[in-house]
């Protein structure tokens, strides 16, 4: 397949002339209507009802002319935009056409400069076939979308279609290693694919078991413990500050390669989704990867611990009590709450770095599922400046949160008579018993932990979603350190 080559011309200059989509609006239908004089049957037929799509052929320059509704433009947002621009490739995907123009973009509500970015997130991210190479490499089946601009900056929406693309393949290789099957991605694969992405400038550190032991990670050494396949412990950094020692936002992503519960094993139906165990982690890899891509001026850590949670003749039991660096000790009441065990020891070696910010990352819980579906991922944070932070960028970017409770009064639920804690609390409140968990190892800044167990790994696609591993955070923590840290 063909690298995929995006441009952005002035509306007046060429352009490849395979094919053109023009986004339409109700309130705009007229006024195409004398830009573009088609048959009566087409006015009539298409209503630019959201997510409608009509192929035409037209005399003069234009050829064929793929129509794309919207609806009407007063309930129009970014996130509508990506949506009719999965519709527009999946029409296009339909037929031959390999290159093809977007037209210049018409509205008072959305400008051109913050539209073309979200058209081609649609058309980037509306499939992402499993291919196992692990790299970054966007793959559709277009070689080159040329978006035509009217009254903005060709220049400045160009950089911007590149910013976006880059964006897209850390999305593109998040979803590639959460997809991965355990048989090629166990955590030893997945720290050689990190160490791969040096050559973007990223430092990249992996800590094998004799370190690992040496940190007294407890929880990772727990849950590894039932493995016949060592652990490791990723480390990412870009240091792109002017001030390299400035303070970084660090986040922390779950890897758990493959998850069956150990010996409180889980039903074997869906089981084979545990692959995807380990998004949290995929997420803040894809999440370095585009920080470095980018070139952000920002200073960012990512760390993920990494094994399978298997139930060996050595594995950790239910009623076992673990001790952490920090002194901590815990109650397994569950080994299938292992999650909140490896994150545990990221959150520690968090703060070693000193951060600004911490942020993990995790598909933790089932509970999460229960309470908000696969829509918007849960959102435990007690700092409301950086919890503001993150629903405004998920908002933005289409990867939506939801601020769940961290009441004090759900801590009774953790409450251990042989240990500090208890690595679950029951059925009630579950998804905050787990952040609270987490809460214990986290470092004395703005810290926030993010549940994405239902839009990380979704039962069906829905517009730009795929079923299966989607690369949820990615874009949320670009936007939230472009924009918001």
């Amino acid at each position: 397949m063909s690298e995929l080559k995006i441009t952005c011309q002035s509306g007046k200059q060429g352009a490849p002339k395979e094919a053109a989509v023009l986004f339409l609006t109700k309130e705009l239908l007229k006024e195409a209507q004398k830009t573009f004089p088609l048959t009566k049957k087409v006015w009539e037929d298409f209503k630019a009802e959201p997510g409608e799509t009509l192929s035409v052929y037209t005399d003069g320059e234009v050829g064929r002319l793929f129509l794309c509704g919207l609806g009407n433009v007063k309930d129009l947002t970014l996130e509508d935009l990506r949506r009719a621009a999965v519709s527009a490739g999946d029409a296009l995907a339909k037929t031959d056409v390999k290159k093809f123009r977007v037209l210049p973009w018409r509205s008072d509500v959305i400008c051109e400069c913050e539209a073309a970015p979200a058209f081609l997130e649609g058309f980037l991210l509306r499939g992402c076939e499993y291919r196992g190479d692990f790299t970054p490499r966007v793959r559709t089946p277009f070689e080159e979308i040329c978006f035509l601009v009217g009254e903005e900056d060709p220049k400045k929406i160009n950089k911007l279609l590149k910013e976006t693309l880059a964006v897209a393949e850390g999305v593109y290789l998040a979803r590639e290693l959460a997809n991965a099957p355990h048989s090629v991605m166990n955590a030893e694969r997945l720290a050689q694919v990190a160490k791969s992405l040096k050559h973007f400038g990223l430092q990249v550190r992996i800590m094998e078991m004799a370190e690992i032991k040496k940190r007294k990670m407890a929880g990772l050494l727990a849950v590894n413990r039932g493995s016949s396949q060592p652990a490791r412990f990723i480390e990412l950094e870009w240091r792109g500050a002017k001030n390299k020692k400035e303070a970084p936002v660090v986040f922390v992503g779950k890897g758990l390669t493959f998850d069956s519960g150990g010996i409180s094993i889980k039903p074997s139906a869906g089981m084979e989704a545990m692959r995807m165990d380990k998004h949290g982690g995929a997420s803040v890899i894809g999440t370095l990867y585009a920080a470095a891509a980018l070139k952000l001026k920002k200073n960012v850590v990512g760390l993920v611990p990494a094994t399978n949670n298997m139930p060996g003749p050595d594995a950790l039991l239910p009623g076992d009590v673990i001790e952490y660096k920090n002194g901590v000790t815990v109650e397994i009441i569950s080994t299938d709450a292992e999650g909140r065990l490896i994150l545990a020891d990221g959150l520690i070696r968090a703060g070693e770095f000193k951060p600004k910010a911490v942020i993990d990352i995790a598909t933790l819980t089932g509970a999460i599922v229960t309470a908000l579906g696969y829509d918007a991922a849960g959102l435990f944070c007690e700092d409301d400046k950086l919890a503001e932070a993150l629903l405004a960028s998920g908002e933005t970017c289409g990867e939506r949160l939801w601020r769940m409770p961290m009441f004090k009064c759900y801590e009774k639920l953790l409450k251990s008579y042989v240990a500090n804690i208890k690595n679950g609390g029951g059925r009630p409140a579950g998804s905050s018993t787990a952040a609270l968990f987490l809460k214990k190892f986290a470092p004395s800044v703005p810290f926030a932990h993010v549940d994405i167990a239902g839009t990380g790994m979704r039962p069906a696609s829905d517009g730009y979603q795929p079923m299966g591993a989607t690369g949820f955070g990615v874009r949320l923590f670009i936007k939230l350190l472009e924009e918001k840290l």
